[in-house]
């Protein structure tokens, strides 16, 4: 027999238990918070029974909404024991298995049993599994039966046939409406939201009748018609007529729709919508999800006023503030007072509406629903080209002005809209115009007026001081000293600039990476003239030695390293000379050990160990005496330990590994000490970084145990600044890089079951960051390792399968098909980088390891030229890097295997005379 689910509840003030108030926010409709929010402080007596029981809301809820809406996604098992360590216990692991299985089997996906053998062959034993199924057949309870429209057979007159959908607040039928002899659609409330608590189950009823009373009172050719409401019992219905046909979700879900089919569609909805509001109605909805295309006349049909608005209407719902409506469409008002919205919100869901058709994904999606609603509120919309190159340039236009935040900057009406559609549509010049560099830079001053206001300044006070300085101003002793102070001001401005701008996460801000870089560069012509004016005046060595060092920093971001080094030797040789003659200077030597740090990374990213070495050591040497005098002081001791970090490694690079372990080890223990101290994020993150590198150097030097633990602390820290900072996705790209790497480990272990739930947290994190930030390279790269590394352990258990006298044929074929998907996913995302920087070796090595494993896959199905077709494909990816194996020894390694992998089948190969297109 197996545990029970823990029984303690922890209670929250009106007596709800958190999974009650998960639950509600579940049933309401709209995207439920993260379940974190309803946890207790870790380590609280209840923690761990709470965080079970959320779990097993959300898995339950999230297959259930699954069913109705194919985009939303499912949660795995796997998510939550990579997110949260502690479940992974064998009776919580079963228990948790045994819910998402009932739930898959409920709502629309039911598993085999044998499937959780696979995936938790540690856990899940036959017999076990056997139990899954009874409790499946089990799930519906006696009232449930009673209560859910399927079992009644009939609702009133209507007979029911099948379930077809689900909405925000009810399920959708296929009936017959025998009086009228006619096929209808039937939603009825869901039974779970008339059998929730009094005050929801009331709200509920409202929300319902505001749906059925609104669209009753509308008749168009792209509104689906209302033609009946009723009650029966608790259970409250209308009838729509039927659409045989697709969603445009369902529709988009195949690619971007072709430029013309997608604005023939749209104006059709913006008819509707238009005849809607000249009724006073609000949609406040509109989605993909929400607009049928009929299979028969080919015309789109809103449907769904679940939560319309009548114009001239008290509603009491709004006026709360309640959020209702889907993040990703919703315009930026109804987030921040629902209350305020008018047709113009309707005009933004439009236009997001247009974006998904022409670009195949929304204009904002995060990785959770707080996280939309920050991009709706503060975000550019990435230009719909960027993410597909066919998008005709005029309905990126009309996309991106109803997209704008301020509402009066939007079409002021659908039928403006509409009018624009249709004129692209006739071919004539639309009235929209594009968002231009200038306007696009005046939106961002506006959300962010601190560093707008530095922008400001830096260009325009700047310029005008270094030119009063060096020209007229120097008539009079007066005039000088003005004009000084206003290069004080002007280089205050810039600094601050430099240092807001420079801060900013491009990861973090999807369409703000081009500005971001164009700020920079402004910064750096600012500082290349300060550097030339200053030659001229000896008094400010100092100031010379910062702006040097800065236009290293603003170089190597938005040019190169090699092109960074000068300015930050020329900065350290300053600080050295200035150090030399005031000896006690503490800012001065701390200065200097940033420069000497730059200096180094610089160094040894261009593979000139010697002269890093030199660098660190200095830095190095500063730090210490600057912590030492003041052992008190935070930032000197994170500093030292950083310091003391770049060493071990350089060392680790060098393969001085036990030079670089003992390095690691002390600055983790500065590290450790501070966070004894009190927690702060910068500290926290350094301490999970070098968690992870202690983590790298143990494999490398093959404990594999040492390793795993020193993974699993590094994925713990990431794991707690991803949910203190959802918004920083530095801190999720490297928990997902840690997971790959933990999961390698596993793999070498032999611990099959913990390699694939690594690799399935790995995956799903670097799939939404690609999906987030489709310019960000390193994240398309970091995908395709991922693969890389689930793929050769699938490979490895397949061989094993095939090998064995009576092995599983079919368990074989199911690693080897869905390795082929990896790889495929990975390979994608590697053409991508190759196509943007052919010259890189990283992508192309990658793209050739994954030809090798393609071609592996073949030979285990005996597929000789399949398995030399896919390793020429590898020999012909690395052949235009080949006069550089000097510099790419991988790249060589690579190719070499290749070669021996075709020698095998007694082939050789030489590299074609062209390079390959991508």
């Amino acid at each position: 027999m197996r545990d029970t689910v823990p029984s303690d509840q922890t209670i929250i003030g009106d007596g709800e238990t958190p999974e009650d108030r998960f639950a509600s926010a579940w049933r309401d409709g709209s995207p439920p918070p993260p379940l974190t929010e309803f946890l207790p402080r870790e380590g609280d007596e209840g923690y761990l029974a709470t965080l079970e029981r959320l779990i097993q809301v959300e898995i339950e809820q999230s297959w259930r909404r699954s069913l109705s809406e194919p985009s939303a996604h499912p949660q795995w098992l796997e998510d939550y024991l990579a997110r949260f360590p502690a479940l992974r216990t064998p009776a919580a692991i079963v228990r948790l298995a045994q819910v998402e299985f009932v739930a898959r089997t409920r709502f629309g996906d039911p598993p085999a049993a044998d499937s959780y053998v696979a995936r938790f062959p540690d856990y899940v034993t036959p017999g076990v599994a056997e139990e899954f199924v009874t409790a499946a057949a089990n799930s519906h309870s006696p009232r449930e039966q009673a209560s859910t429209a399927e079992n009644l057979g009939a609702l009133g007159d209507y007979k029911l046939l099948d379930r077809i959908g689900e909405g925000g607040m009810g399920i959708v039928y296929r009936a017959v409406q025998p009086g009228a002899d006619r096929v209808v659609a039937l939603k009825v409330i869901r039974s779970s939201v008339t059998s929730a608590g009094e005050v929801f189950r009331r709200k509920a009823e409202t929300r319902f009748r505001n749906e059925i009373h609104a669209a009753a009172r509308l008749e168009h050719e792209n509104i689906i018609p209302v033609y009946d409401v009723g009650m029966v019992g608790e259970l409250m219905y209308f009838a729509m007529r039927f659409v045989d046909g697709r969603s445009l979700n369902e529709l988009v879900k195949q690619g971007p729709l072709e430029n013309r089919q997608a604005a023939t569609w749209m104006a059709g909805v913006a008819r509707g919508v238009a005849e809607a509001h000249r009724c006073g109605i609000l949609h406040r909805d509109l989605k993909p999800h929400n607009v049928m295309i009929d299979a028969r006349t080919d015309q789109p049909m809103v449907a769904d006023f679940g939560l319309a608005k009548l114009l001239d209407t008290d509603d009491q719902l709004t006026k709360t503030g309640e959020t209702i409506g889907t993040p990703s469409y919703m315009p930026p008002e109804q987030i921040s007072d629902a209350s305020n919205v008018d047709a113009r919100g309707d005009v933004y869901s439009l236009g997001a509406t247009l974006y998904h058709l022409l670009s195949g994904r929304p204009p904002f999606q995060a990785a959770n629903t707080l996280g939309t609603m920050r991009q709706v509120l503060y975000d550019e919309a990435v230009p719909p080209k960027r993410l597909n190159s066919l998008v005709d340039a005029d309905l990126e236009t009309i996309s991106l002005k109803c997209l704008q935040k301020e509402p009066v900057r939007r079409y002021q009406s659908a039928r403006e809209f509409l009018d624009d559609l249709e004129r692209y549509l006739r071919g004539e010049p639309i009235l929209a115009r594009p968002i231009g560099r200038i306007e696009r830079l005046d939106r961002w001053r506006r959300r962010n007026p601190v560093e707008a206001g530095l922008t400001a300044a830096a260009i325009v006070l700047a310029g005008a001081a270094l030119a009063a300085t060096t020209i007229g101003y120097r008539n009079t002793k007066a005039a000088l000293a003005e004009a000084e102070q206003n290069l004080a001001m002007a280089k205050s401005a810039v600094d601050g600039l430099y240092t807001e701008v420079s801060e900013i996460d491009l990861q973090n801000q999807p369409g703000l990476q081009p500005l971001k870089q164009t700020l920079l560069v402004k910064a750096l012509d600012y500082y290349r003239r300060l550097l030339e004016r200053n030659r001229r005046d000896p008094r400010l060595t100092s100031e010379m030695a910062d702006s040097h060092f800065r236009v290293g920093t603003i170089t190597e971001e938005v040019k190169s390293v090699s092109e960074a080094l000068p300015h930050y030797q020329a900065a350290a040789d300053i600080q050295r000379s200035l150090l030399q003659k005031t000896p006690d200077d503490v800012a001065v030597a701390e200065r200097l050990s940033d420069s000497l740090n730059a200096l180094g990374r610089g160094h040894q990213r261009l593979e000139k160990f010697d002269d890093a070495q030199a660098a660190f050591e200095e830095s190095r040497t500063l730090r210490e005496k600057l912590a030492t005098s003041s052992p008190g002081d935070r930032e000197y001791q994170r500093k030292l330990a950083n310091a003391i970090m770049n060493s071990g490694l350089l060392k680790a690079r060098r393969s001085h590994l036990d030079g670089a372990a003992a390095d690691y080890a002390r600055a983790q223990s500065i590290r450790e000490s501070l966070l004894d101290q009190s927690i702060d994020e910068a500290v926290a993150r350094d301490f999970a970084r070098g968690a992870y590198n202690q983590g790298a150097l143990a494999r490398q030097r093959e404990q594999l145990g040492d390793a795993t633990g020193k993974l699993q602390t590094a994925i713990k820290w990431f794991g707690k600044l991803v949910v203190e900072h959802p918004e920083n996705l530095s801190d999720r790209f490297q928990l997902a890089v840690a997971s790959v790497l933990h999961g390698d480990l596993l793999a070498l272990q032999n611990d099959h079951a913990g390699a694939f739930v690594a690799y399935a947290a790995s995956r799903d994190v670097l799939q939404k960051l690609v999906s987030e930030n489709p310019q960000v390279v390193i994240y398309r790269e970091r995908f395709a390792t991922q693969t890389i590394g689930e793929a050769r352990l699938r490979i490895r258990l397949a061989t094993e399968e095939i090998e064995k006298n009576s092995g599983d044929a079919a368990n074989a074929e199911m690693h080897l098909t869905t390795t082929e998907t990896l790889l495929a996913s990975g390979a994608s995302a590697l053409a991508g980088a190759i196509a943007s920087e052919p010259e890189r070796a990283g992508p192309r090595h990658d793209l050739a390891v994954i030809c090798q494993l393609e071609g592996e896959i073949q030979l285990l199905r005996m597929d000789v030229p399949g398995a030399k077709a896919a390793w020429q494909r590898g020999l012909d990816t690395l052949a235009p890097l080949k006069s550089q194996f000097d510099r790419n020894p991988d790249c060589e390694l690579q190719w070499e295997t290749l070669q021996e992998c075709l020698k095998l089948l007694g082939e050789t190969s030489e590299p074609p005379a062209q390079k390959p297109d991508f």
